[in-house]
Formats: C-alpha cells, sequence, structure tokens
C-alpha cells in the first residue's frame, strides 16, 4: 500500500487478508520477513508450501479456501436445510 491509502484500508487488510508467498515452510504457516523498507506488509504473510513464486497459486489453493470458509463444528443435522 502507498503511504497516501487511508489508515481504514490498511487496517482491513490487517483484519481480512493472507498474503500468500513463496517459502519452504508448510503452507500456513506464518512469516515474518525482515523488509529493508520502512513499512511492514499491507496484511499477514503465511507460507504457501512452496519455495518457488510459480508454484505459490497452485501450492496456497488450500489455504485460501480455508481462509474463506474456516471449518466448523457444524454437522448436517445442525443446518436447517433451504429451498430453493
Amino acid at each position: 500500500l502507498l503511504p497516501l491509502d487511508s489508515s481504514e484500508i490498511k487496517t482491513f487488510f490487517k483484519a481480512n487478508a493472507l498474503h500468500f508467498v513463496a517459502s519452504d515452510e508448510p503452507m500456513g504457516t506464518l512469516i515474518d520477513y525482515v523488509y529493508d523498507f520502512s513499512q511492514r506488509p499491507a496484511c499477514q504473510e503465511v507460507s504457501a508450501g512452496h519455495p518457488k513464486h510459480e508454484y505459490t497459486s497452485g501450492y496456497s489453493v488450500q489455504g485460501v479456501f480455508q481462509f474463506f470458509f474456516p471449518p466448523d463444528d457444524t454437522t448436517d443435522e445442525n443446518i436447517d436445510r433451504i429451498k430453493l
């Protein structure tokens, strides 16, 4: 993000986004890189599960789905059925 971006936008990204990055760590492991510039990343960074950038999209698919649809303890018996 640019320094001119509003603090609201920065706060939203920090709370609601993940950046999957190339890393040897298992997929989803929190990454805390030391950057050479003054600002921290716009959002939390986690390993995509592969050290090469060109493979990060494919390797992180499961993590992306887990981020948007976190597993819960809901069973079929507890779900109200909706008729379309």
